[in-house]
């Protein structure tokens, strides 16, 4: 149980490194953009596809980041595999509960570590 623990805090870290979060509100964005792409009347046709095309491969671009962030994110828990640790062990309530508990530590101690560095 220690393990999920331990497992939960660097998966909470590699979130917080990769920014998995921009990521996402950047995907988001760019496809909350697409309907005023095609509702304005005010541009060209060639003009509107040359914008899609744009929007399109930047959509293809932060998926396929999106896709290898989510990896990276989930990579600590490969570790369970390696300590022969059964996957059905994640779903029972003391191992979400430990997960919890893993979560709202770093959190507390990311908020604690950014006052201190704020006092300074």
């Amino acid at each position: 149980m220690l393990l999920i623990f331990f497992l939960t805090i660097v998966s909470c870290l590699v979130f917080d490194y990769i920014k998995l979060k921009s990521t996402t509100v950047d995907l988001i964005n760019s496809y909350k953009e697409l309907p005023s792409i095609i509702n304005d009347r005010e541009i060209s046709d060639d003009q509107k596809q040359k914008a899609l095309l744009k929007s399109s491969k930047f959509q293809f671009k932060k998926l396929i980041e999106l896709i290898f962030k989510i990896i990276v994110f989930l990579s600590p828990f490969s570790l369970i595999i390696v300590f022969d640790i059964s996957l059905l062990t994640l779903l029972e309530t003391r191992s979400v509960i430990i997960s919890l508990i893993g979560v709202i530590s770093f959190i507390l101690l990311k908020k604690i570590h950014g006052k201190i560095l704020k006092d300074k």
